[in-house]
């Protein structure tokens, strides 16, 4: 989802399209949440459910929060020492204020931070035993 948040943003750029208070997380919102209800609507049927196995959970302030939260929670109780310390790399590696940065063309130069959220997603999901699109259902 992450390219196609970069292709969106570099035809809003080319037919200077985009707003100067545009930023990253909105694009990958607008293209996660339609994937969300796209996957809602799939949800009895199986098949086309497993279709969004490893789709993006979409970036908003109060799942950041929440990851957070769940971070320090799996750090605390995990019996597993390895799950533990992961979840502490996760919450030390993790950099909320550098997804906030306005839209240009130079936006993704660095986009380890968009994708180190999906990571920590994907790793709480597997300690609830969900999707990483379903994590934003929790909060």
């Amino acid at each position: 989802f992450m390219d196609a948040a970069i292709f969106m943003i570099k035809e809003l750029s080319a037919n200077s399209i985009i707003r100067p208070d545009l930023e990253f997380w909105h694009i990958q919102s607008i293209i996660n949440k339609t994937v969300k209800y796209m996957y809602i609507m799939s949800y009895g049927n199986p098949e086309v459910r497993k279709k969004f196995e490893n789709a993006h959970c979409p970036l908003e302030v109060t799942l950041v929060h929440n990851a957070i939260e769940d971070l320090k929670s799996i750090g605390r109780s995990a019996t597993e020492v390895e799950v533990q310390a992961e979840a502490k790399r996760y919450l030390s590696e993790f950099n909320v204020r550098l997804l906030k940065q306005p839209v240009t063309k130079n936006t993704f130069s660095d986009t380890t931070q968009y994708k180190l959220f999906q990571e920590i997603i994907e790793f709480i999901s597997k300690q609830k035993d969900i999707y990483p699109i379903e994590y934003s259902y929790l909060v």
